[in-house]
């Protein structure tokens, strides 16, 4: 159970309540998840020559530095969790359940997708994510993400046991490299670009070995800090647009914001969305597309008005579509998780090529010292880490 239900939540000893933590990890992941949906929406309907505006593209534009970048982000705060337990459990958390997921929401896709084309005809098409070269050569897919996460968790276990600043420094100087332009890259990865997938890879490693001092800084800002970080991501927007490197303000901006949002009536929209990006991120292009058909069969005009409304429309729209869903189909067991029949059998032979002994029962305590962030040795003192629930985070095609 979630610690946020949790009114006593327990704090570390100088360290800010947990129960902060959670409010701005949860209101962060549902900001950062409806600009992902907003993002298929806009780009979906413009697919389709359904109207759209320039004020969502141009919201899009400004969003674009922090959404998957502070994705990524937070689902590397939760990589700690796994350092001291064996590879068994590694691969069963962050591996094979992401693995899993692909391959079953790449056949729902490729099943649902036909039916749009039985119903859409040749405009199904454009939307079409379903050449199977393309979605696993190329990620040209919308899930792109669960291949790319397990890819990054991989890379921190390899690395877990370096200094941070080793694997930190190696993955700073490619992410300024592609940022600045100062390396070509050949055109492949259609959905994220090999440009994507290293500034990704940056702010995972990010998070993922500066865990406790991120959660400590953001837990600890207040409104006035928030705002102010809030107002400087707006400023570099309106004025140095083409900036290179904008993650590094825009990732703060979007905490800095979701610290502002659990302040307003907004808090429980937003924390709801972040504890729903599972399905909200398997079917939103999906339900865009669905949504999109529906716009088509009422042969909307293209006006100012209608350019605008019809993605504003269409965001809650494909969203309570989604909850629908979600709420409809969580108990069948093979959608949203792989079985433990099914673990075990990968584990096996996981464990059969690489000599692994199997998990110790104390693979499944948290309670050893953790490495200090930096540096890499054991910590001289256990560090008390907040028990928080498995984030998923879920992600957008970065046009």
């Amino acid at each position: 159970m979630s610690l946020q239900h949790q009114p006593n939540a327990p704090t570390t000893s100088g360290h800010t309540p947990v129960k902060a933590r959670l409010e701005w990890i949860d209101a962060a992941k549902g900001i950062a998840i409806t600009l992902v949906v907003l993002g298929h929406v806009v780009w979906v309907l413009s697919l389709m020559d359904l109207p759209t505006s320039d004020f969502w593209r141009r919201i899009l534009q400004a969003t674009g530095p922090m959404r998957m970048p502070g994705f990524f982000l937070m689902s590397g705060l939760f990589a700690h969790r796994f350092a001291s337990g064996s590879f068994e459990r590694f691969a069963r958390r962050r591996v094979i359940g992401f693995a899993y997921l692909f391959v079953v929401w790449l056949a729902i896709t490729a099943v649902v997708e036909v039916g749009l084309q039985f119903w859409l005809h040749d405009t199904a098409k454009v939307v079409s994510r379903t050449k199977l070269v393309h979605h696993i050569l190329w990620l040209e897919t919308p899930l792109w993400y669960l291949i790319a996460l397990p890819a990054f968790h991989l890379l921190w276990w390899g690395t877990r046991k370096m200094a941070a600043w080793v694997p930190l420094t190696i993955a700073g100087i490619g992410y300024v490299l592609v940022e600045t332009g100062v390396t070509a890259l050949p055109g492949m990865l259609g959905s994220t670009g090999y440009r994507g997938m290293i500034q990704y890879a940056f702010f995972f490693m990010v998070g993922a070995r500066l865990s406790q001092p991120l959660r400590d800084v953001v837990g600890r800002m207040t409104p006035w800090t928030s705002a102010a970080v809030v107002t400087a991501w707006l400023a570099m927007e309106i004025w140095i647009p083409t900036l290179p490197m904008k993650s590094l303000v825009a990732v703060p901006a979007l905490f800095a914001i979701s610290q502002l949002v659990v302040l307003t009536p907004l808090r429980s929209a937003a924390q709801r969305a972040g504890r729903r990006t599972l399905p909200l991120y398997l079917m939103n292009w999906l339900a865009v597309a669905i949504v999109g058909g529906i716009w088509l069969q009422l042969d909307v005009p293209s006006t100012r008005l209608t350019q605008f409304l019809v993605p504003g429309i269409t965001l809650p729209v494909v969203i309570a579509l989604i909850a629908s869903v979600w709420h409809l189909t969580r108990d069948i067991p093979f959608l949203y998780a792989p079985s433990k029949a099914l673990e075990d059998k990968v584990v096996n032979v996981v464990r059969s090529l690489n000599d692994l002994e199997p998990a110790s029962p104390e693979d499944q305590l948290e309670h050893e010292p953790m490495p200090d962030p930096w540096t890499g040795r054991p910590a001289t003192r256990a560090i008390n880490v907040p028990m928080i629930h498995a984030h998923r985070s879920m992600n957008h095609m970065n046009r």
